[in-house]
């Protein structure tokens, strides 16, 4: 169950871009640009900066994830890339269960990061540009609160939105 959605419409090339780009720059360059975002989120599950940087590093190098205790860091390490090559889009209230939009759809990303379905953070959903009318129709007619106006409104600011700027969607569900 989520209680906050977030949308994005991001440029997904420049997100999948950065798997396999085996550029160390942009390590460095990423870690400063979310240092405080990282700090905050090492301290508050106690784990180290350089968990993320050596995560960040896998996916950057394309380097096997083998078994990790910290999958949650990826999820992060999207949302964070979202951020980076995207807009957050404002709305006032959008779902209380992405679920019930989405069903039992598996998480999806704009490039290969480990999914842990244990873990009870984020979820989150990637909507390819030639793909959001298709979903669009689902978020409006799925959900047994679809037909409440508020709803329907923000499902199409949202999708407009992204449509208008010619991007692709990621929802995070927390």
């Amino acid at each position: 169950m989520s209680s906050e959605v977030i949308a994005y419409a991001v440029d997904r090339k420049k997100i999948k871009e950065i798997y396999a780009c085996k550029d160390k720059n942009f390590i460095s360059d990423f870690m400063s640009e979310f240092c405080d975002e990282i700090e905050e989120l090492a301290e508050d599950f106690d784990v180290s900066p350089s968990d993320f940087e050596s995560r960040l590093d896998l996916i950057v190098n394309a380097k096997p994830y083998g078994e990790d205790d910290n999958v949650w860091i990826y999820n992060s390490l999207y949302e964070m890339f979202c951020q980076k090559y995207g807009e957050l889009i404002e709305h006032e209230e959008f779902m209380c269960y992405l679920e019930d939009a989405i069903g039992d759809t598996p998480r999806t990303a704009f490039l290969q990061i480990p999914a842990d379905k244990d873990f009870e953070g984020a979820d989150y959903y990637s909507i390819a540009y030639e793909d959001l009318e298709m979903l669009r129709e689902i978020f409006l007619t799925k959900p047994s609160y679809a037909n409440e106006d508020y709803y329907m409104d923000e499902v199409n600011n949202i999708f407009d939105f992204a449509k208008e700027n010619k991007k692709d969607l990621v929802f995070f569900a927390y």
